[in-house]
C-alpha cells in the first residue's frame, strides 16, 4: 500500500500524476489518499496529520508525504523506516514526528540510482511525481531495497506543539490551537486522556485565549450536537485531542485566521 499526503489540493493534475508514476512501476500497488488539503507550505500541519494518520495504518504501508516549499533546493530527498512502515519525502521535518514514534533509520535518496532503475527525468519543481512516488513504488513492489536507496542520513527534526501542566494555582493544562478541519472544528495540542491523568480529574471547562487579547470559555460536551446551537463547546475528537466546535456551525469562522493563529487554551 502507498498512502499519499500533500498540500496539492485536488483541482490540478498533480495528485493524479503522482499516482500514475507509482502505477507505472507496478499496477499491483494499492495507492490511496490520506489528504491533499494540507495548507500550502504548512510543514507542521502536514507533519501532524501524517503522524495522526500513520498510527492507524498496517505494517508495510509506504507513506509519500509532500509539503515541500524547498523543492529543487539543496534540501535532501529521504526515506525513513519506522518499525515496519516506510516514509518518503523531503527532509524538512515533515516525516520526523511520524517516523520517530518507533525505532527509525533515514537514508538520503540518491537520484542516480533511481534513474538507473527507470525513473523519469527529475523536474526541479515536482519531486513528488518524479522521485518520491517512483521510489515508494519501487520499495513497495520489492524492486528496490532500503539499503539501495542511498547512504544513511541525519534527518531534520521538528517538534510539534504539545500540552504542559501548569501547577498554578489553579492547576491547569495549557495547550495550543493547531488548525481547523473542513467543518470548522478547531483541533488543539491537548490530548484529553493525558489532561485527565495530569489533573487527576476530568476538566470542567476550556478557556480560549485569542491572539488579539480576547478570550472565550467553552464547556465540555460529549458530541458535536450536544451543545446549544451556535455555542462554542469543547469535546474529545476522534484523534483523542480536545477540539473546539460550534453545534451546527463553525468554530473557526468565529474569528479571523490571524486571531486563531498563536491562540492558546487552558483546561481547568
Amino acid at each position: 500500500m502507498i498512502a499519499l499526503l500533500t498540500d496539492f489540493g485536488t483541482g490540478d493534475l498533480y495528485v493524479a500524476e503522482m499516482k500514475a508514476a507509482a502505477l507505472a512501476v507496478s499496477r499491483a500497488l494499492h495507492v490511496i489518499d490520506l489528504t491533499h488539503a494540507v495548507r500550502p507550505h504548512d510543514v507542521r500541519m502536514g507533519a501532524w496529520q501524517l503522524r495522526a494518520a500513520s498510527a492507524s495504518f498496517p505494517e508495510d504501508t509506504h507513506f509519500v508525504a509532500v509539503v515541500d516549499p524547498g523543492v529543487g533546493t539543496a534540501r535532501a530527498p529521504i526515506v525513513m523506516t519506522s518499525g515496519n512502515q516506510v516514509f518518503i519525502g523531503p527532509d524538512n521535518g515533515l516525516l520526523w514526528p511520524a517516523a520517530s514514534r518507533c525505532d527509525w533509520l533515514a537514508r538520503r535518496i540518491e537520484r542516480e540510482r533511481i534513474a538507473a532503475l527507470g525513473g523519469r527525468r527529475l523536474s526541479p519543481t515536482f519531486h513528488g511525481r518524479d522521485l518520491f512516488a517512483p521510489v515508494a513504488a519501487l520499495l513497495a513492489s520489492g524492486l528496490l531495497s532500503i539499503a539501495e536507496v542511498g547512504p544513511e542520513h541525519a534527518p531534520v527534526r521538528i517538534e510539534l506543539p504539545d500540552a504542559v501542566l501548569d501547577p498554578g494555582p489553579p492547576v491547569r493544562i495549557v495547550g495550543a490551537v493547531l488548525f481547523p478541519d473542513r467543518f470548522g472544528n478547531v483541533l488543539t495540542s491537548v490530548r484529553l486522556d493525558a489532561a485527565i491523568a495530569s489533573l487527576g480529574r476530568a476538566p470542567r471547562s476550556v478557556h480560549v485565549f485569542l491572539a488579539d487579547g480576547a478570550s472565550e470559555r467553552a464547556s465540555f460536551v460529549g458530541t458535536y450536537a450536544d451543545g446549544p446551537v451556535g455555542a462554542l463547546v469543547a469535546l474529545e475528537g476522534s484523534s483523542g485531542h480536545v477540539e473546539l466546535a460550534v453545534s451546527r456551525g463553525s468554530a473557526w469562522s468565529r474569528h479571523a485566521e490571524e486571531v486563531w493563529s498563536g491562540a492558546r487554551i487552558e483546561l481547568v
